[in-house]
């Protein structure tokens, strides 16, 4: 059997009611809270290289890594090189979300030792080694006859001739326009005819001009004509170092000594 309610009990509950009504419809219209933001920038530093590990004095050592923004946001960084403790370069660099660069240094050092070398958490080194000695020039002998001398100096005319006598004396001849005997010897490190007249110079200078000079009386032999090559002409019989010493021009004269139809040269390779 329905009982009804008194009065008061009724109203509390179309109270309750209301107030639930409204919590509803106050909820309802409430705004959904918003996203939150994306991250900040962050960098990751990878594939870390030092090249090459080991390099003469003033050779160049490339250290490169590669720089990815692993964050949300494009972000800036700045790259800080430290060798030995000290900043030795900085660079800039701006990367999207997700974006990756590759950073490259070229840095060179004079003084020889160990440098340690520092990036973000990176670490590595590169050695600069001691210069070497430079090679000492190895005494050698080689014998001149008469028609290489002629070669050398005379090549390009045509009836000379070049005559090797005893006690380090010369004979030269051009036809029958002159027949001169010289001596010869060595002066810092260069041949020289000795007792040329004026006129003989002036006579082949259109010739030997390159490879020549004349001075106080004396023809010095002072480079290699293009048709001489030292590599071939001097010291074939030895067997060269390898690689094979650079030598482009004339070796520098210890001491020259004739005798008929030849001479001893000694000279210093490379």
């Amino acid at each position: 059997m329905f009982r009804q309610k008194s009065p008061l009990a009724l109203g509390l509950t179309l109270a309750a009611v209301g107030v639930l009504i409204i919590s509803v419809v106050v909820i309802c219209a409430r705004k959904p809270p918003p996203p939150p933001p994306p991250a900040p920038a962050a960098f990751q530093i990878a594939k870390f290289a030092i090249s090459p590990a080991e390099v003469a004095p003033g050779g160049k050592v490339t250290i490169s890594a590669e720089v990815t923004n692993t964050g949300g946001t494009e972000g800036s960084y700045i790259a800080k090189l430290i060798i030995n403790g000290l900043i030795e370069a900085t660079r800039e660099i701006t990367l999207a979300t997700g974006a990756s660069q590759l950073l490259v240094f070229s840095i060179s050092k004079d003084a020889p030792g160990t440098y340690k070398v520092s990036w973000e958490k990176l670490f590595g080194e590169f050695i600069v080694t001691k210069p070497l000695p430079p090679p000492k020039p190895t005494v050698r002998t080689k014998t001149l006859t008469d028609a290489d001398a002629t070669r050398l100096l005379l090549h390009a005319i045509p009836g000379s001739e070049i005559h090797f006598l005893p006690n380090n004396k010369v004979q030269m001849k051009y036809y029958a326009i002159f027949n001169f005997t010289f001596d010869c010897g060595v002066t810092d490190g260069k041949l020289w005819l000795a007792g040329v007249p004026g006129w003989v110079v002036d006579f082949l200078s259109i010739e030997i001009r390159e490879y020549t000079s004349y001075n106080g009386g004396k023809l010095f032999l002072t480079a290699l004509p293009p048709w001489f090559d030292p590599t071939k002409e001097f010291a074939p019989e030895i067997k060269l170092p390898t690689p094979e010493p650079d030598v482009t021009g004339l070796p520098a004269m210890n001491s020259i000594e004739t005798m008929a139809e030849k001479a001893i040269l000694i000279y210093r390779w490379p």
